[in-house]
């Protein structure tokens, strides 16, 4: 079972309405005892499925996306409950609000996935995600697909496309929360059903919305 908490902290700031002032938000990737989402393996055997990671082998560079995703009314728990909360078009990305990372290859390094999940966390800390989150209940989704800027970008009909199943590398996303009251760290992860992070698991998290 591989799971890996990264204490290196994605910068995101939230405007406070009642005293007009910003704060940072610290946005950390996986739990204590939760997967990441970004060291899962392809489908297969245990001994000899690939981590997901290596579908960047050939790339220079790959992409990280956050997206806001609407929270439904009756939704607060995390976890498996909040995914499938979530299918069938239940939380769906406010427009507008997709914001983009682009990681080189080699800055994501080491001999095993807790090594390469913390080296991806710290490759992600410089990012901010947004300067202002939005002032409403949602989730917050983070994908790597090696995918480009612009293809995760482009939309249809004022909704952002789904990502290529086959581009995916990981997938976390965080509880239901309110940006504004925020005052700890929120922890991003991917909830497991059957007790390993696979490819399948990372394309459901992906593909709540659109």
């Amino acid at each position: 079972m591989h799971r890996t908490h990264a204490a290196v902290a994605i910068a995101l700031s939230a405007s406070l309405s009642t005293c007009a002032r910003a704060h940072s938000v610290a946005l950390s990737i996986g739990g204590p005892s939760q997967y990441s989402g970004f060291t899962c393996f392809e489908e297969g055997s245990a001994s000899v499925a690939r981590p997901l990671f290596s579908r960047a082998a050939s790339s220079e560079s790959f992409t990280v996306v956050a997206d806001f995703l609407e929270v439904p009314i009756n939704v607060t728990a995390g976890g498996d409950v909040l995914l499938r909360a979530c299918m069938n078009r239940q939380c769906t990305p406010i427009p507008g609000r997709r914001s983009t990372f682009t990681i080189r290859r080699d800055a994501v390094t080491g001999n095993t996935l807790e090594e390469l999940g913390a080296s991806f966390a710290r490759a992600l800390a410089p990012w901010q995600v947004t300067a202002n989150a939005p002032d409403s209940l949602v989730i917050l989704r983070v994908v790597s697909t090696t995918q480009s800027p612009d293809a995760v970008l482009a939309t249809d009909a004022g909704e952002y496309r789904r990502f290529d199943r086959a581009s995916l590398m990981g997938c976390a996303i965080s509880p239901p929360v309110l940006f504004d009251s925020v005052e700890s760290t929120i922890f991003l992860a991917l909830p497991v059903f059957g007790g390993r992070c696979t490819a399948s698991q990372v394309e459901l998290c992906a593909s709540l919305a659109p």
